[in-house]
């Protein structure tokens, strides 16, 4: 199964914003920030899952399975923390002045695009930043 990274760098109290890594691409991933995994208005926990194209869904890009406590996390485009119920939203650009993805729909497209070549599931490793640490 291949793998993605998601190296979450800013985890503040209005957003969360991070850096994912597949296929050879990168892309920018704007979250609600942390409030305690709660349904709706929190990113979901660090951890490893799985992500699966989904044809059933809101969105039908892509689904994150078997996050704790959590269902109907899914992967699709948005520009502000305002466009996303606990969802994660790939980009290419990001304003923190404005706190604006740009590039979503691209981005999402190339990322289910990625997915399916990668078969329809790859393996998600989600890590923050912790204090003193650089992880780009």
């Amino acid at each position: 199964m291949e793998k993605m990274r998601l190296k979450r760098f800013i985890t503040g109290p209005r957003f969360t914003l991070g850096v994912l890594e597949f296929g050879g691409k990168k892309f920018f991933v704007l979250e609600p920030p942390w409030r305690n995994n709660r349904r709706n208005e929190s990113c979901i926990p660090d951890g490893e899952y799985v992500v699966e194209v989904d044809n059933t869904g809101r969105w039908k890009y892509a689904r994150v399975l078997d996050v704790p406590g959590r269902s109907a996390i899914e992967f699709h485009p948005g520009n502000t923390v305002k466009n996303t119920q606990g969802c994660l939203m790939p980009g290419y650009g990001f304003s923190i002045k404005n706190e604006f993805l740009t590039y979503s729909t691209d981005a999402t497209e190339d990322f289910q695009e990625l997915l399916i070549q990668a078969g329809g599931v790859a393996k998600l490793e989600i890590v923050s930043a912790k204090w003193g640490k650089h992880l780009l």
